[in-house]
């Protein structure tokens, strides 16, 4: 590492609610880093569990420097926790946002600062997006683990399909440049006459609305080499919870940003959807009709040839799945599962648009 590099500050803000089961090594991970971050704060938002206690205990066995931001009368859930930090506590050169049910490899901001600091029109690096191993007993439990565990690598492939444009810098593990998140408020004052402070406070998913911000003057890429893993839902009811946020919060902020040059891929895929979803149904009706009538004997070769090709591409997908188990090809080549979970995530999706048009109210 270049001195250059050595004298850059960089600071964790990791915002925790309700987090003891997995704190502790969290900050492990942190203090690990082969590049030692200059401050690490929790923020901790309204925790009534043991958060606080067990951070204070891993300060005194380990003596590392943690310090405990608590949140005052905060309705603006991580978003909210994060603004009340930045507000509060001066910041230079790089700040390193992340969840607090995250694990960070030990080399992940050496490598988020070295490609940060080689390009200055670079607003943010996101890590790869890993998932912490399921050690549990449950069968159900590790099928939902293994069908994410397939997913979160797909993510990864397309982030190398499109060469750095991503969609969202997510807030599992992104490393800022505080410049550009300064820049935020006044890029939403000036374009969407929103008065806010640097995160959106009324946003479901705070960290893709910051993207949306952030692609209008500054690039946003991901570091193939920062690996990071996170807590996934282990339950349909968690799981459809968690997807609805995400899917139904991002078409609330596409709303809020209007057509321009950078949501204008991201309303069409939308629109393709709907297309594409019509379609699948239509044809689904259709091929049942047809299987009734004719059977299996009058299906053309061309169509096998198709869904062959979809097939084969997917499978090559798996490539990108981190640390690779004999249950995730198993999942992988019997596809049914994932063609399952398909059909359940446009489910939620569609489900979203009612949401998000009819604005009614949603839970965290």
């Amino acid at each position: 590492m270049s001195n250059y590099l050595r004298k850059k500050k960089v600071s964790v803000f990791i915002p925790a609610h309700n987090e003891q089961e997995i704190i502790s090594k969290t900050l492990m991970s942190i203090f690990s880093q082969t590049v030692k971050p200059n401050k690490v704060v929790i923020i901790c938002d309204n925790c009534t569990d043991n958060t606080i206690p067990i951070i204070n205990e891993f300060k005194k066995t380990t003596k590392e420097n943690v310090m405990i931001f608590e949140t005052k009368n905060n309705t603006g859930r991580k978003a909210g926790a994060l603004n009340q930090a930045f507000d509060k506590l001066k910041l230079k050169d790089y700040v390193l946002v992340m969840d607090a049910d995250t694990l960070l490899d030990k080399n992940a901001l050496k490598f988020g600062i070295k490609m940060l600091s080689k390009d200055k029109r670079l607003a943010a690096v996101c890590s790869r997006a890993g998932i912490i191993p399921y050690d549990g007993k449950s069968f159900w439990k590790k099928i939902l683990w293994t069908i994410q565990h397939i997913e979160y690598g797909q993510f990864d492939s397309h982030r190398v399909e499109t060469k750095g444009k991503i969609k969202v810098a997510h807030g599992m593990a992104t490393l800022f440049r505080v410049d550009a998140l300064k820049s935020v408020p006044i890029y939403r004052k000036k374009a969407l006459n929103i008065n806010s402070r640097i995160y959106l406070e009324n946003s479901l998913v705070e960290d893709y609305e910051m993207t949306l911000c952030l692609k209008h003057n500054w690039r946003v890429a991901t570091c193939m080499s920062m690996f990071a893993w996170t807590d996934v839902p282990l339950s349909i009811k968690e799981l459809w919870i968690q997807r609805l946020r995400w899917l139904r919060g991002g078409v609330d902020a596409l709303r809020v940003h209007y057509w321009n040059r950078v949501t204008v891929c991201e309303i069409l895929n939308h629109w393709l959807f709907i297309f594409l979803m019509t379609l699948r149904i239509v044809a689904l009706v259709f091929l049942v009709y047809y299987l009734f009538i004719y059977g299996f004997q009058g299906i053309k070769p061309a169509i096998l040839i198709v869904l062959l090709l979809a097939y084969l591409d997917s499978v090559y997908r798996l490539k990108y799945v981190q640390d690779k188990t004999l249950i995730d090809y198993i999942i992988k080549l019997l596809i049914i599962p994932e063609i399952i979970y398909g059909w359940f995530q446009a489910i939620i999706l569609v489900f979203s648009y009612v949401l998000s048009f009819c604005n009614i109210k949603q839970r965290w």
